[in-house]
């Protein structure tokens, strides 16, 4: 089962089709439901991974109508914990962005512009409290997903509970890169269509994976998998994927598609 990986944007697109379109009272149950759309960036801060995803109260594309108070998270890669992030945006497209703790102390901030419209990026200065240790931050649109509000991101795939739905594909990710065959077996949904050597085939089984795992799992998609980040992915109503599309997971956080090949 091969999942197309799709360009940013076409989520949206999609969704506002189906608001168009669609008659009677299943449109109108559509409509009745807010939506808003989640601008995730992948980036550092001086030399540290992290990921960053601004929140609209409305379902936009386009940066360049994001003004005024804006809310959303960002977390470092090595932890894998959403902060969150309030501030705002003026019409010249420069912002200022307050990172809170648990307990709603401001912890640091973001200070910067919007550059290159059509292919955002954000751009500028992270600071302490109190205005000192500054960092340059560099971070790349990576897509635009949307949901229901107060839902979670990964709703529209059928997920419940996005923590727990982290932790299996966490589980997975960390299996795969030490090589453990039984766990990654486990976490598959079958029946599953991989390519082999060139062909196509649909492992039925755990026993399937196992024994052609090393053909399935290349060094080359281990390295893909061991570079994608299991927290705040992309999500649809095909499924949840990786950075790049080499694994798509289902509502229950198994495997549903291997693009390995």
């Amino acid at each position: 089962m091969k999942r197309p990986t799709l360009s940013i944007g076409i989520p949206l697109c999609l969704l506002f089709l189906c608001i168009v379109i669609i008659p009677g009272s299943a449109g109108d149950a559509i409509r009745s439901q807010s939506a808003e759309s989640l601008h995730n960036y992948r980036g550092s801060i001086g030399n540290i991974p992290i990921g960053l995803t601004l929140v609209s109260d409305r379902l936009i594309t386009d940066l360049s109508e994001f003004t005024g108070k804006v809310t959303g998270t960002y977390f470092y890669v090595k932890w894998l914990k959403d902060i969150d992030i309030r501030g705002t945006v003026d019409d010249e497209r420069n912002f200022v962005f307050y990172e809170y703790d648990k307990a709603g102390n401001i912890t640091g901030s973001f200070k910067g512009r919007f550059s290159k419209p059509g292919n955002e990026e954000l751009i500028g200065t992270w600071f302490r409290p109190d205005g000192t240790g500054g960092q340059p931050f560099h971070l790349a649109q990576e897509s635009i997903t949307s949901r229901v509000k107060g839902k979670g991101r990964y709703f529209d795939s059928g997920v419940e509970d996005d923590e727990a739905f982290e932790k299996i594909v966490q589980q997975f990710r960390k299996a795969v890169i030490i090589g453990n065959k039984q766990v990654v077996a486990d976490l598959i949904n079958y029946p599953i269509g991989v390519t082999i050597a060139g062909k196509k085939r649909a492992l039925t089984g755990r026993a399937d994976v196992i024994a052609n795992y090393d053909r399935i799992f290349s060094h080359s998609c281990v390295e893909a998998i061991r570079g994608s980040v299991p927290h705040n992915m992309f999500a649809n109503i095909d499924g949840v994927m990786f950075d790049n599309g080499v694994i798509w997971f289902g509502a229950d956080g198994k495997v549903i598609a291997i693009n390995c090949n």
